[in-house]
């Protein structure tokens, strides 16, 4: 995942829905949580506040039966 900041400094939250989602298996850039069927990723550490212009490149792996039909991803700033 990409993320670009095209405006002020802020942090971030990504997540998508994942009904066959059971855990977070590893993720680099973010924390990132499995509840109510939804994968919820925050920006960490080096990846939290992204400056203006600027893009970080994250990513996580999903323990999951099956992969999401048509994952639709929110990208929030926080």
């Amino acid at each position: 995942l990409s993320v670009r900041n095209d405006g002020g400094q802020s942090g971030w939250t990504a997540s998508w829905t994942d009904p066959n989602a059971t855990s977070v298996v590893s993720s680099w850039g973010m924390s990132c949580v499995v509840a109510n069927d939804t994968v919820t990723c925050t920006g960490l550490q080096w990846a939290e506040l992204v400056s203006p212009g600027e893009t970080v490149s994250v990513g996580v792996q999903v323990e999951s039966s099956t992969p999401p039909a048509e994952p639709g991803l929110t990208l929030a700033r926080r």
